[in-house]
């Protein structure tokens, strides 16, 4: 029995944790920044005396150029040959949920442990690990992931022609 919730709390892990287990895409395609949805929060930062970084809000972007909104609904207009690195935050959406489930499973999982097994042991020892796990996942899906979704190729070119 015990083997089994150990198997169950491990499977749950690796579920939780498998969408980070991809292969990521190149970033060097200016095209992942035309597929970012609008209003998603990204940092643009430039080469070297091209100016500081840009926060904001995604607004558009062309072969050519991005335009980023920012926190007083200025819209700015970068060039893309100044841009070095566009940042994206992604939310994790459903963390709450998958924190509470994997408390709970991890919890059940413990009360076939030892000599507390009765019928209600699961939710009495799930419960408490459930609200444990729902405000990891809360903490997760408060900060957001911070991905890198272009990335210019020559850098250190780029940054030496600059004026």
């Amino acid at each position: 029995m015990a083997k089994s919730g150990v198997s169950l709390c491990l499977m749950i892990s690796l579920a939780w944790m498998g969408p980070g287990l991809h292969a990521e895409e190149p970033r060097h395609d200016w095209s992942r920044v035309q597929a970012l949805p609008a209003d998603q929060k990204i940092v643009v930062k430039l080469f070297k005396g091209m100016g500081p970084k840009v926060k904001g809000a995604y607004v558009s972007s062309d072969a050519g150029h991005i335009v980023v909104r920012r926190r007083n609904a200025q819209a700015v207009t970068i060039p893309k040959d100044h841009v070095r690195l566009v940042v994206g935050k992604e939310r994790q959406r459903h963390a709450v949920l998958i924190g509470a489930v994997a408390g709970f499973a991890i919890g059940a999982g413990l009360s076939t442990i030892g000599d507390f097994r009765q019928p209600l042991g699961a939710l009495l020892i799930g419960g408490p690990f459930a609200g444990i796990g729902a405000l990891i996942g809360f903490a997760f899906q408060a900060g957001g992931k911070h991905i890198v979704v272009y990335q210019a190729e020559n850098q250190d070119s780029r940054a030496s022609k600059t004026p």
